[in-house]
């Protein structure tokens, strides 16, 4: 058994259309206990600095439950959530560095026909989720897989990740994707706030 959290349900009181078959998370948080948790603060504060040090070290916390997670859920390829914020140090990019277990991956990117606008700046549900259907898409020429992890790092919304999967099934390229994060929201009743 993985020592993870399910966080799906929080999706499905959220939103109507729901992608992900499951989603698990490492920690969690609701509005009134940000910041508390030791695995937030070092993701969060790790990502806003751009500290290898501090990102490597929640990615060593979360790697056996990550690779077990693989094991349990036979996944065949792995998928990691697009970045939007250019930073030297990606947490994104360590991740995949270190957590696909020799999965194949498949290939996400974010294109912005105009400007950037990373989700984290958009307070509305309704906004995250049109960003991201309008600026999520998966590479061309890439190969099916029946069980696909799909992991991000933080979960606000849940916009990313549920449109994420969408795009993954849709393209044929996924008929089952599981999502993961490091933190997730488990209180997805109050519009999300922009510092998450």
């Amino acid at each position: 058994t993985v020592w993870l959290i399910d966080n799906l349900e929080s999706l499905v009181k959220k939103w109507w259309s729901i992608y992900l078959d499951s989603l698990y998370v490492a920690d969690t948080y609701t509005l009134w206990q940000l910041g508390k948790s030791s695995l937030w603060s070092l993701a969060f504060y790790g990502k806003q600095t751009q500290n290898k040090k501090l990102i490597t070290q929640v990615i060593e916390i979360i790697s056996t439950r990550f690779k077990e997670l693989i094991q349990t859920e036979n996944i065949d390829a792995v998928c990691f959530a697009p970045t939007s914020i250019k930073r030297q140090v990606q947490i994104m990019d360590l991740m995949k560095q270190k957590l696909h277990n020799n999965k194949s991956i498949i290939f996400l990117d974010k294109y912005f026909p105009w400007e950037i606008v990373a989700q984290k700046t958009l307070k509305w549900d309704l906004a995250r989720n049109k960003n991201a259907n309008n600026t999520i898409f998966p590479r061309s020429w890439q190969k099916w897989y029946s069980k696909v992890l799909l992991a991000d790092d933080f979960i606000g919304s849940g916009a990313t990740l549920n449109i994420s999967a969408k795009k993954l099934k849709e393209s044929w390229l996924a008929t089952t994707v599981i999502g993961f994060a490091i933190v997730g929201n488990m209180d997805l009743s109050y519009e999300v706030i922009s510092e998450v």
